[in-house]
């Protein structure tokens, strides 16, 4: 088997300290900020900077930047910024986009909810069948073991090797079987930069999937990281974009010694490349985040429309026990049928509204205001719930007005649309 191939991620990396100061300090061509006085006060905080430097030149197809400009372009990513690396400077400030044009930087002091959700949480390592396994962590994303015959097989990857680790931990507490496979429900950040971690001579994804990654990959780790920085615990050790070994189209089939593991797609929801998979000798199924338990559903890449007929085909199944993309393990019938009924519930709740402001040409900020006097009294305890809202009901405003294909989000985009439901 080939082994997994990571491509490697761009951009300087010697750069030790930097400074940010407004001063009309140029580099030519690489986007590179070096300077004498420092005002980042981390390796980390100062390879973002370069890094983000390095971007606004490719995207403005410039040869060369002041300093100045690329302070200012900064800022518009400050959210990425630590608490104890405060970035100084005015909350409200004009800058020049690629056009030449003139906007009113969004007031920073109102932050995304995740990036105040700096709390650990408590893992549970939960047996939901014979020798299938549920690593689930009050709401942030689960992973899942399946034990074969002479091998171990991971669903879900985690964000970076770092947290890998800690799933690592968990299985060898109840076999030191090899890990062979690892299983990616779809291409999101959080779930599959930590692979590298698990050294599996197969890393399996959907075709759609891993076109996604090709696509929107990179995008997607930019903005993940603005929005959630505690899930990138030990980022610095991700190597690269994850790219699969081995992918299918529809449905897959994986024997673990005697153990058959069968990898299915059933329909968009969650993303266009979902996969489940189901674990025919005990009844089984992981189902990525195409089902959640007391926790809201990431919708900001999904597909409403769609969802509601994906949970009814996981529901065919009967299964016995599901480990759901976030929250705890669904164990018995009653259980599962809950979560199921859930997940539709939220995705019903959160889409309904949002149609029937774009249905009259209400604005995005009209969509907001409904779909919280919908969802806040069932939803609002959930996990992760002040989170996912911004980018559900921008996604399904998208929809609801014949966008099919869910646009890439980006870190800079994630906070215009966070200005536009400011108002």
């Amino acid at each position: 088997m080939g082994m997994m191939s990571l491509s490697a991620r761009s951009g300087p990396r010697e750069t030790k300290v930097v400074s940010i100061r407004d001063e009309g300090h140029r580099t030519e061509g690489s986007g590179r900020i070096e300077s004498s006085a420092p005002s980042v006060r981390s390796v980390e905080h100062a390879e973002v900077f370069n890094r983000i430097g390095a971007r606004i030149i490719k995207r403005e197809n410039r040869r060369d930047a002041c300093h100045a400009c690329k302070m200012r372009a900064f800022a518009r990513f400050r959210l990425r910024t630590p608490p104890e690396f405060p970035i100084s400077g005015k909350s409200e400030s004009r800058v020049r986009d690629g056009a030449g044009r003139n906007r009113k930087e969004l007031k920073m002091a109102t932050a995304f909810a995740s990036q105040g959700d700096t709390g650990e949480k408590r893992v549970s390592f939960t047996e939901i069948g014979d020798g299938l396994w549920a690593y689930t962590a009050e709401g942030d994303p689960n992973s899942g073991a399946i034990v074969g015959d002479d091998c171990v097989m991971i669903v879900e990857a985690q964000a970076t090797p770092r947290l890998a680790n800690m799933v690592i931990e968990k299985v060898r507490e109840i076999t030191d079987k090899p890990i062979t496979h690892l299983i990616l429900t779809h291409y999101h950040a959080v779930r599959v930069l930590g692979a590298s971690a698990y050294g599996a001579r197969q890393v399996v994804m959907s075709d759609a999937a891993r076109a996604m990654v090709a696509e929107r990959g990179q995008e997607d780790w930019d903005s993940e990281f603005q929005r959630f920085p505690r899930l990138f615990q030990g980022h610095e050790s991700i190597p690269g974009l994850t790219w699969p070994t081995t992918t299918f189209s529809d449905r897959m089939t994986v024997y673990l010694g005697e153990r058959r593991v069968d990898l299915m797609r059933l329909g968009r929801a969650h993303t266009a490349g979902d996969i489940v998979i189901h674990v025919p000798d005990a009844n089984v199924m992981f189902t990525g985040d195409i089902v959640e338990y007391r926790s809201a559903c990431y919708c900001g890449d999904g597909h409403f429309s769609d969802w509601g007929g994906t949970l009814d085909a996981i529901a065919a199944f009967d299964v016995d026990a599901i480990a759901p993309g976030r929250g705890d393990a669904l164990v018995g019938k009653e259980m599962v049928a809950a979560a199921i009924e859930s997940t539709r519930d939220f995705v019903e709740s959160t889409y309904r509204p949002v149609s029937r402001v774009a249905a009259r040409g209400g604005s995005l900020k009209e969509a907001w205001d409904a779909v919280r006097a919908e969802c806040d009294p069932k939803f609002k305890d959930f996990a992760i719930y002040e989170h996912c809202l911004p980018f559900n009901v921008a996604r399904a405003f998208d929809e609801a007005r014949g966008i099919d294909t869910p646009r890439i989000w980006t870190a800079e985009r994630d906070l215009d649309m966070w200005a536009q439901l400011q108002g």
